[in-house]
């Protein structure tokens, strides 16, 4: 019951699989107020991640899901970002990558 009313969930740094996306898509659905998801760290590749991204179809208020540090294989990411989007989710709302590129991109806004 708790969870379900979170609007926001840290899910990070728990070594967490593909297995456990599964279990955790299943959740996704009662979390009727969640707006942010934070699984960074983890152990989730594309296909644990597409799992979850499907399960956010059934979760309109999410806005963010944070991917950040996981080991999405590079060449199916715009393939999740498809998905994401025929969720009815904006695009900067999904997060992939790694800590060391995002750290990059933050540096680059910082210059003048």
């Amino acid at each position: 019951e708790v969870v379900g009313h979170a609007t926001a969930l840290w899910f990070g740094m728990l070594e967490w699989t593909d297995s456990d996306a599964i279990g955790l898509a299943h959740t996704l659905p009662h979390t009727t107020e969640l707006k942010t998801i934070f699984l960074t760290d983890n152990k989730f590749t594309a296909e644990g991640a597409l799992l979850l991204i499907k399960a956010a179809k059934n979760c309109p208020n999410l806005q963010v899901m944070n991917l950040i540090g996981n080991p999405i294989e590079p060449d199916r990411e715009m393939e999740l970002r498809r998905q994401w989007a025929s969720a009815g989710k904006k695009e900067s709302g999904l997060r992939m990558g790694h800590r060391a590129a995002e750290a990059e991109a933050a540096r680059a806004e910082e210059v003048p």
